[in-house]
């Protein structure tokens, strides 16, 4: 048994077999919300429904999100358009914490955000949302405005906090994307809840490319481990994989009412002994006139940590993000 722990991945290997060895990856409090009121950060929690719209985002497929009527909504970002209209601050009467899989605000009022954007900062990126409190409560949330199979605009909360608010209080959503994420998925989450096609993705050889979220479907393709050979440090607008190698995967995801695990699984034999200083998740994005893009999401840069791999060996790499 072997394990290495970076900033919020831990990385285990073991043995199973003559030749064959498991290399798990668990990513946890990578990503992460906080709420802000006249300049004071309130750490809030991620529901079901955000983690649901991750996986489907990777490549997962068809996912259900229980909307604010309390039914369950089918979304698929490779076969759909998700986003529907720009995002609404819900400010409700709860005196409790939803539970991971809640959906609703008791006797929420509604206000359209002002501002969405997508931020690259030294050590995360984010998605802010600005907007003001359309009634006085004692819990917020943020809701996206989005498009289901059937062409219709749902409205998906993703986030609560107890805080006590005013109506006409200034109020922000930070969506953060700590280390392994990378800026894409910033500017993927503003596309999706300002209703948008933002600037700012980069593919993975450096090219800037206008995201289509509001035109049209967003994925192209899956989203797939990928090993690469460079040794730089992690940064949140580090968009490529030196040399990079994409390994076929599958997604699983794995749910209940108090948590969820988004599995990624690939098999890979290198043809000859290998050190690994870099992995990521590689996929297509769809620009605005609807060409595919192979666009980094995440990087996970182990340095002086490498993987060493041996010739002819079988590796089962399985990438895993978990919540609760």
């Amino acid at each position: 048994m072997m394990r290495i722990d970076l900033d919020n991945v831990e990385i285990l290997r073991r043995k199973i077999g003559i030749k064959k060895e498991l290399i798990d990856i668990n990513i946890r409090k990578s990503l992460a919300g906080l709420w802000a009121i006249n300049g004071i950060l309130y750490k809030n929690r991620l529901l079901k429904n955000y983690y649901e719209l991750i996986y489907t985002l990777l490549g997962g497929g068809t996912i259900t999100c229980v909307d604010t009527t309390g039914y369950g909504r089918n979304f698929n970002a490779e076969q759909y358009k998700i986003t529907y209209d720009r995002c609404q601050i819900h400010v409700g009467t709860d005196t409790e914490d939803l539970p991971f899989n809640g959906h609703v605000l008791t006797s929420y009022g509604a206000s359209v955000a002002d501002t969405v954007e997508a931020l690259a900062q030294e050590d995360y990126s984010e998605t802010v949302v600005g907007g003001t409190a359309p009634k006085n409560g004692s819990i917020v949330g943020i809701c996206g405005r989005l498009n289901d199979s059937t062409n219709h605009m749902r409205t998906i909360l993703l986030n609560d906090v107890l805080l006590s608010v005013s109506s006409g209080d200034p109020l922000s959503i930070h969506l953060k994307f700590y280390e392994p994420w990378v800026y894409n998925i910033a500017v993927v989450w503003r596309g999706w809840l300002e209703y948008s096609n933002p600037t700012g993705t980069k593919d993975i050889a450096g090219v800037n490319y206008q995201l289509r979220c509001s035109g049209g479907i967003t994925v192209g393709e899956d989203f797939e481990i990928a090993l690469g050979d460079g040794t730089e440090a992690w940064s949140p607008t580090d968009y490529t994989l030196t040399n990079a190698r994409i390994i076929d995967t599958i997604r699983r995801i794995f749910e209940s009412d108090s948590g969820i695990e988004i599995l990624l699984r690939a098999w890979y034999i290198p043809a000859e002994d290998e050190s690994i200083p870099e992995l990521g998740l590689i996929g297509k994005l769809y620009d605005v006139g609807g060409s595919k893009y192979d666009t980094l999401l995440a990087r996970i840069a182990l340095e002086t940590n490498p993987i060493s791999l041996t010739a002819n060996h079988l590796y089962i790499i399985r990438m895993k993000i978990l919540a609760t």
